[in-house]
This record gives structure tokens, sequence and C-alpha cells, in this order.
């Protein structure tokens, strides 16, 4: 079903619309990284998925965390209709019972990201 031209619009603003076709996208993969060598008060961004490659290491969940280091939520996005893969990395510091985002980072070419879910 074509998508109305609203949607279309809309498209580009949403991470979970493919910016191809205009389509929901699926998100197989969510999964939560801690940035062991990242803590507070020395936040520097970085764009390269190399850095991630090195740096990001699994945890099962919040308490996982250790107080004062930074963490990253990654959401792999995969399109049923084009076949786009986009990776966004969400970087945020928990404090006590809340989060602080930093920054969100977005890979528009998923398989260089495929580490993050082996």
């Amino acid at each position: 079903m074509p998508l109305r031209p609203l949607e279309r619009l809309k498209a580009p603003f949403r991470d979970d619309w493919c910016k191809n076709c205009g389509r929901t996208m699926n998100h197989p993969h969510k999964r939560l990284f801690v940035i062991p060598g990242m803590k507070v008060g020395c936040y520097e961004s970085h764009t390269d998925v190399d850095y991630y490659r090195e740096a990001l290491r699994p945890v099962k969940g919040r308490e996982d965390i250790p107080a004062g280091t930074y963490a990253c939520r990654a959401v792999e996005y995969h399109c049923p209709q084009c076949g786009r893969r986009r990776v966004k990395l969400s970087i945020f510091l928990p404090v006590r019972d809340k989060i602080k985002r930093e920054e969100t980072i977005v890979f528009d070419n998923g398989k260089r990201l495929e580490f993050l879910w082996d």
C-alpha cells in the first residue's frame, strides 16, 4: 500500500521510517552497552565506527553499568521493503534513577556495525 503524501513528508524525521521508500522499518536488534573508558566529566563525541568496535562492552541491564560510566543503547532498523539498514546509538549517563542523554548518532550503513549483534 503506497504511503499518503503526509506520511512521506514525515518519514525523514522519524528513526523508524525508511528514508528511501517511506515504509516503517523493523527493529530486529536492540542491545545495551557500557563504554568503560568514558567516565563522568570526560565525555568525548565519536563518529568513527572503529571507536565503538573497540570501546563498547555488552551488559544485560542498567544495573550492570558501573556508577559514573557512560552507556549506549543500540537499535538496528531494517526496511522490509527496500532492505535499507541503519543503526542508532543513544549515548547516555545513568544518574540515580534518571538518564542524562548525551548524544544520538545514526549510522546509515548498518553492515559496518554487525559486530554489535555478535
